[in-house]
C-alpha cells in the first residue's frame, strides 16, 4: 500500500551495497568507512551480527546466491551465509573496483563490472569464462536478459553497448548525451528492449533484433512519451 514499514539507519554514513539472505528475513549492508557488513532482522528491525571487513575494506557491490554471499572490492570474495568466514577470494584481473555483480539464470555464472571490463565467471568452482571488452571508461551501469543470454551495459564514456554472452561479442553500440546511470532489458519473440536514463534527465528505449539476417536492421530507437525522449 505504499507505506513505510520500517527505517534502517546506516549510522549517517554511504550505503554501498544492499542484499537479501535467501530466506528474506534478513537485509546485508555494507556501510562505507565501518569496513563491516551488517545484517538487520527485517520482522525486529535490530541489527544482529557484523562481519569485519579491517583487511579488505568495504564491498561497492553484493549477491547472495543460494549457498554463498559474493562480494566485490577490487577482488571478489564470498563468503558464507552466516557471515564468519570469508571461503574464497579471488583475483580479477583489473586494479578497479567491482562496482556490479549481477546473477546469470543458468546455474551459479555470474557477470561482474570492474573498471571498463565486463567478466563471466563461475563462483561454484571457482572458474573465469570469459571477458568482454569495449568500453572506455568505467561501467556505470549493468543489465541482463530475462533468459540470461544478453546483457546491456551504459560507461563513462557515454556509450550503451548490447552483448551476446554466450559468444560473447558485442552486438550493438549506441551514443547517447550523458553516461548511462540505469539499465532494464525486456524480452519477448520479437527480440529486447532496452530502457536506459542518463546523467542529465533523458530516458531512452531502443529495440534490439539479435537474430535478425546479415543485412537487416539489428536496432532501431523507440519513440518515449512526451517529455522523456532526448
Amino acid at each position: 500500500d505504499g507505506t513505510l514499514r520500517r527505517s534502517l539507519s546506516g549510522q549517517g554514513r554511504v550505503v554501498w551495497a544492499v542484499a537479501l539472505n535467501p530466506d528474506g528475513n534478513r537485509l546485508i549492508a555494507s556501510i562505507e568507512e565501518e569496513d563491516t557488513l551488517w545484517v538487520w532482522d527485517l520482522a525486529t528491525g535490530e541489527r544482529t551480527q557484523a562481519l569485519s571487513l579491517k583487511e579488505v575494506g568495504h564491498f561497492v557491490a553484493l549477491l547472495v546466491q543460494r549457498d554463498r554471499i559474493l562480494a566485490g572490492t577490487t577482488k571478489l570474495y564470498s563468503l558464507s551465509l552466516d557471515l564468519e568466514s570469508i571461503l574464497v577470494q579471488l583475483e580479477v584481473g583489473t586494479k578497479h573496483t567491482i562496482t556490479h555483480i549481477l546473477p546469470l539464470p543458468r546455474g551459479p555464472r555470474i557477470l561482474l563490472a570492474s573498471g571498463p571490463v565486463l567478466q563471466l565467471w563461475d563462483p561454484a568452482e571457482p572458474r573465469h569464462i570469459g571477458t568482454l571488452e569495449g568500453h572506455h571508461e568505467f561501467v556505470t551501469a549493468l543489465a541482463v536478459s530475462e533468459d540470461g543470454r544478453y546483457a546491456a551495459s551504459g560507461s563513462y564514456d557515454r556509450e550503451l553497448k548490447l552483448w551476446d554472452l554466450e559468444s560473447r561479442v558485442e552486438l550493438a553500440t549506441v551514443s547517447v548525451a550523458a553516461h548511462i546511470r540505469s539499465l532494464a532489458i525486456a524480452q519477448d519473440r520479437f527480440g529486447l528492449r532496452i530502457f536506459a536514463g542518463d546523467m542529465v534527465g533523458n530516458l531512452y528505449a531502443f529495440r534490439l533484433y539479435p537474430n535478425t539476417r546479415e543485412g537487416e536492421p539489428r536496432s532501431d530507437e523507440e519513440r518515449l512519451p512526451p517529455g522523456l525522449s532526448s
